[in-house]
């Protein structure tokens, strides 16, 4: 999706300038589907100049120790097992540990010179197992498989998940990343992503079935391809593909719940990626970067994978970025809340109760006079699209519709909402005529869905400020607007007379 791709290369754009960084990668899919909406990375190159640095797709070709992202796997393998009880508690503190005959990692209570400990040597005392995911703590993730699950259990999950293999995903040029498994400190680093490598593809497969309903599905980026000489002839056809269920539709509901928790409770690692227009739920990740054998680069890999809104999940973002530690890489978030601002307003995912029907309109004036209406009715929105104004006037001059016409064409080129939805006569219809010559439009006491279906229809971009009806613009009605132009508006609740 045109838009959302941009959204996500502006906010690698915004990383690089609040961090030093190497690189940058992330992706935007669709949970149910597996449709990729937007993929990307920096550095990348210009198509016009080829002036190609980077020849590698990070999504697909990279493979890398994700970090605590995969912490998400582990709790939902322990949920899934039915050992689980989120409420038990359990020592934040160091871990210690030491090997059995097998091999596997066994919990310890003294100083047995193998030693887990949490990011920034914190210790947090006596936590549930909730907080352990709520916290990030990587103790807690380590008191998993020698507490509640066994290893080999841990093992089978994760391999159920589709890691260490690749995902088949048609068009992509794959790695497989490596599975780190002999020792028991091989076996614990795990638990919390490190060691093994993974990537992006295998990392957005495997959470669509903890975002969605514990199946997973097969990315995909290609829609269609039809032959050259004849449209009709279809090709190829990508459909959604479930390629696994690792884990329960009761677990994946379980999940959700408890990453919703790691953004909304105060002490949780995402709360600083909590935005206004819906709820967010997800993960943070922070890896130490091995170079030459060594962890002692200084290098880390910064990474969220975030799904909204929280109470259906229907868009996951996996955001990452590569440089030297910084302490403050998941607070200074704007970049990825701008961009996750920008996709619920794109795709009208918002919870804002305050978009009452009754919000005030007297301050709009509409180009199409259909008439005033008191009373709330629905109709079938029609095909107004490649049709002349004054056909369009009778189209819509019984259904008491909210007309918006942009643009000073004569017939209509494009329009939302989209022929054959349901519409309310309090929500405005937009119809675009000429997508090079348009004027601002009198946003006051529109709400959010009403700018939503601006943008949607003419695809000039919109900065959105608090909640409720629009109360201010920065661009005077009457005045040519443009793509490039910077249009923010300011939302407030209650009377916006």
């Amino acid at each position: 999706d045109k838009t959302v791709q941009e959204a996500l290369e502006a906010a690698f754009q915004q990383t690089a300038e609040t961090f030093e960084i190497s690189r940058a990668w992330g992706a935007v899919m669709e949970v149910d589907t597996g449709k990729i909406l937007a993929w990307g990375q920096t550095p990348s190159f210009d198509p016009n100049e080829l002036d190609i640095t980077e020849y590698n797709d990070y999504g697909s070709e990279l493979a890398y120790e994700a970090g605590s992202v995969i912490k998400s796997l582990t709790w939902a393998a322990a949920i899934d097992s039915g050992n689980y009880d989120g409420d038990a508690e359990v020592s934040g503190d160091d871990f210690y540990y030491t090997a059995d005959a097998e091999g596997n990692p066994v919990h310890v209570y003294y100083n047995s010179g193998n030693r887990i400990t949490n990011s920034r040597y914190r210790e947090y005392g006596t936590i549930t197992y909730d907080d352990g995911l709520i916290l990030s703590a990587n103790t807690v993730a380590a008191s998993i498989i020698t507490d509640v699950i066994d290893v080999d259990t841990f093992e089978s999950y994760l391999e159920a998940f589709g890691l260490w293999e690749e995902t088949g995903a048609y068009g992509f040029d794959e790695a497989t990343g490596e599975k780190v498994w002999t020792y028991s400190s091989d076996k614990i680093t795990n638990t919390y992503g490190q060691g093994s490598t993974y990537t992006t593809l295998q990392l957005l497969q495997a959470y669509s079935a903890i975002f969605g309903d514990g199946t997973m599905k097969l990315p995909y980026v290609i829609e269609s391809i039809t032959d050259a000489y004849d449209d009709q002839k279809v090709i190829y056809q990508a459909t959604t593909e479930i390629t696994g269920t690792p884990i329960s539709e009761d677990t994946a509901k379980q999940m959700q719940e408890l990453l919703e928790r790691v953004v909304t409770d105060e002490r949780g690692t995402a709360k600083y990626y909590d935005i206004e227009e819906t709820q967010v739920i997800g993960k943070t990740g922070t890896t130490q970067v091995l170079v030459n054998g060594s962890y002692d680069s200084g290098y880390t890999i910064s990474s969220v994978m975030l799904a909204f809104p929280a109470d259906d999940p229907q868009y996951m973002v996996y955001y990452a970025f590569e440089g030297p530690y910084n302490v403050n890489s998941h607070y200074y978030t704007d970049a990825v809340t701008t961009l996750l601002r920008k996709i619920a307003l794109y795709y009208n995912v918002i919870d804002d109760t305050s978009e009452s029907d009754t919000a005030d309109t007297s301050n709009e004036t509409s180009e199409l006079d259909t008439g005033d209406t008191t009373e709330i009715t629905t109709f079938t929105m029609p095909s107004a699209v490649n049709h002349s104004m004054e056909y369009v006037e009778e189209l819509f001059a019984d259904t008491g519709a909210n007309v918006v016409v942009l643009g000073d064409g004569d017939s209509v080129i494009s329009q939302y909402p989209a022929a054959g939805s349901e519409v309310s006569s309090q929500n405005r219809v937009f119809l675009l005529t000429n997508a090079t010559s348009i004027t601002m439009p009198n946003m006051i006491g529109w709400t959010r869905k009403d700018v939503v279906g601006f943008w949607e229809v003419t695809g000039y971009g919109v900065k959105i400020e608090g909640l409720g009806v629009v109360v201010s613009q920065s661009i005077t009605a009457g005045e040519t607007i443009t793509k490039d132009s910077d249009i923010e508006i300011v939302l407030q609740q209650g009377d916006s007379s």
